[in-house]
């Protein structure tokens, strides 16, 4: 029975780093978004407005970029990724804090010499804590998924250097 303990807090373990690693690549792409769309709209608004008192083809020049900074706007409030990006900040955290303790529960309680009953309780209040998690965080987009998977698989972003 510890063995299968052992394995099923390994899965949520792994399933919490993933909900963390996805969730901080995330968190770092609203991020991005946010300043790309709040640079064009400061850019096209400033130049655009200057350009629109210069004389000829310029006008027109300085009306598109008016436009496209309004458009920009309405995307940039539409998506708002400052908020999404927080979001994802926060279940990163909640993600890593199961990760932890589903860590602490395969590699030390489980050892430990603790009885089945209080392990299985502890295996239940930890997956309960990452289905918690889950439920409460946005979908990962799939790009942040490639990013966090390759970061974990490829480049072992998530491993300590005592697990190495």
């Amino acid at each position: 029975m510890l063995d299968e303990i052992r394995a099923e807090a390994s899965r949520v373990e792994e399933n919490a780093t993933f909900g963390q690693q996805g969730n901080l690549e995330a968190s770092k792409g609203w991020s991005v978004l946010g300043w790309v769309l709040g640079s064009v709209i400061a850019a096209g608004s400033a130049v655009g407005g200057v350009m629109t008192f210069a004389s000829g083809d310029l006008q027109y020049v300085g009306a598109v970029l008016a436009l496209v900074a309004a458009a920009t706007t309405g995307v940039h409030g539409t998506l708002r990724p400052a908020r999404r990006s927080e979001r994802a900040r926060v279940a990163a955290v909640q993600f890593g804090s199961v990760r932890d303790r589903a860590r602490r529960l395969r590699t030390v309680d489980v050892v430990s010499g603790d009885d089945v009953g209080a392990l299985r309780q502890r295996l239940d209040v930890v997956g309960e804590e990452l289905t918690a998690a889950s439920r409460a965080a946005d979908p990962t987009p799939r790009w942040a998924y490639l990013r966090a998977k390759r970061n974990i698989e490829v480049e072992h972003g998530q491993t300590h250097r005592i697990d190495r």
